[in-house]
């Protein structure tokens, strides 16, 4: 029974998730916004929500600081390896030389968050005032100044385009708020199920949130991501997926005034390792954007990629 509320869950999380891409899609054309910043904010939050709903209940209603960190550091490299599967859809061409922008600032935040991230859990905080820890502050404030200076990047590369100032966006915001509550309540729903599948089967919390939780998760950036790849919107797929990974790391704070305790701090050192691979793709990733934009080859990436998760997986389920 379990198993079967599992695969119902996905099922409402992949529909609500797809649906509200599609009408976010709109909105973002409405707007007058980017592919590529649609990709990297708002697509990436959209298609978080069902980690960010997901993580809240975890730590909330389950208490399981550990079920929440594998599930966010599991959806990062989850994430990244769906750059590795659009490679391998491809074919001969390469999705790292495609890209015409450049990811590095956005990479960069990724990484600077995730080691914010995992120094806190190695040492039970690092930044403290008067005995207050102040770690989920510091990722608030990094993740707002990173978004910033993305910001002012994304507007100095805008042209002036006025041709969807009179539409009316109403019905697409109406479906992206309603489909994002969907989603949420699927993510609480989905955070029992795993937690009884932990307590059921033997395997560590850690390892249900890496492969089980992040993976049902991140359907919808998977289905966001091909979405991009049909209509050859490459930096979209790739900002979607890098976005998305910032934007992870932020749920420790977002989620930590809901958790009894603090959560950072709580969270096993075993953690530390699914981070360090989520770093290994990060860099991994930049690297071959990097050579990609000056015409080497790219191809070794996406069997690198592969490598890493495979390592991450195998890292936790040898903790099980």
């Amino acid at each position: 029974m379990l198993w079967f509320e599992f695969i119902a869950s996905a099922v409402l999380i992949i529909s609500a998730g797809a649906l509200l891409t599609t009408y976010a899609d709109r909105l973002s054309d409405k707007l007058n916004i980017s592919g590529a910043f649609v990709g990297l904010i708002i697509l990436s939050i959209i298609s978080s929500l069902p980690e960010l709903g997901t993580t809240i209940s975890v730590v909330k209603y389950v208490g399981k600081p550990d079920l929440a960190a594998g599930n966010i550091f599991g959806s990062n490299t989850f994430n990244i390896l769906i750059l590795a599967v659009l490679d391998f859809l491809l074919g001969a061409a390469s999705l790292f030389a495609l890209s015409r922008v450049s990811h590095q600032k956005s990479i960069a935040l990724a990484v600077l968050m995730t080691i914010v991230a995992v120094l806190a859990i190695r040492g039970d905080g690092i930044f403290f005032i008067d005995g207050a820890q102040l770690d989920s502050f510091v990722l608030l404030m990094v993740y707002f100044i990173g978004i910033y200076f993305l910001f002012l990047a994304e507007k100095k590369a805008r042209k002036p385009d006025h041709k969807y100032g009179s539409e009316k966006v109403g019905k697409e915001i109406l479906v992206v708020v309603l489909s994002g509550l969907v989603v949420v309540i699927s993510g609480y729903w989905l955070a029992r199920i795993s937690d009884g599948i932990s307590e059921v089967t033997g395997w560590g919390e850690s390892f249900v949130g890496y492969i089980f939780l992040a993976v049902t998760t991140s359907l919808p950036e998977l289905v966001i991501s091909i979405s991009s790849l049909k209509l050859k919107a490459y930096d979209m797929a790739i900002a979607n997926t890098i976005g998305s990974c910032f934007f992870n790391v932020l749920m420790f704070a977002i989620a930590d005034p809901f958790y009894d305790g603090s959560l950072l701090a709580d969270t096993s050192p075993y953690n530390i390792r699914l981070g360090l691979v989520s770093i290994a793709m990060l860099v991994v990733t930049a690297v071959a954007l990097m050579a990609g934009s000056r015409g080497k080859n790219t191809g070794w990436t996406k069997y690198l990629l592969v490598v890493l998760y495979v390592l991450g997986s195998w890292l936790v389920f040898s903790a099980a």
